[in-house]
């Protein structure tokens, strides 16, 4: 398991396929871009006080997220981002 630092976080990308009535072949679909957050760091260091500030997201969020990242592991399964990189948190 990675251990992310300062402010970064790890999300698990979730492959979901939008639902409706228009039928998109798979050639042009673009990847996931949400997912699940699986791990958090203890939050980015301020440079004045040298407390760490808090993080926004935990672990078990449901986000969205842009197209890149810092890092993809080779299955693309796991994401390591800052934790500026997400969207938003979906309900």
């Amino acid at each position: 398991m990675i251990t992310p630092l300062d402010d970064r976080i790890v999300v698990c990308r979730t492959d979901e396929k939008p639902t409706g009535m228009i039928i998109v072949p798979d050639s042009c679909q673009e990847d996931s871009h949400t997912g699940v957050i699986v791990a958090v760091g203890p939050g980015k260091r301020d440079s004045k006080t040298g407390r760490r500030r808090t993080m926004e997201s935990k672990v078990g969020d449901n986000v969205m997220f842009g197209r890149y990242t810092d890092w993809e592991s080779p299955g693309g399964a796991l994401c390591l981002m800052q934790e500026a990189d997400i969207v938003g948190i979906l309900s």
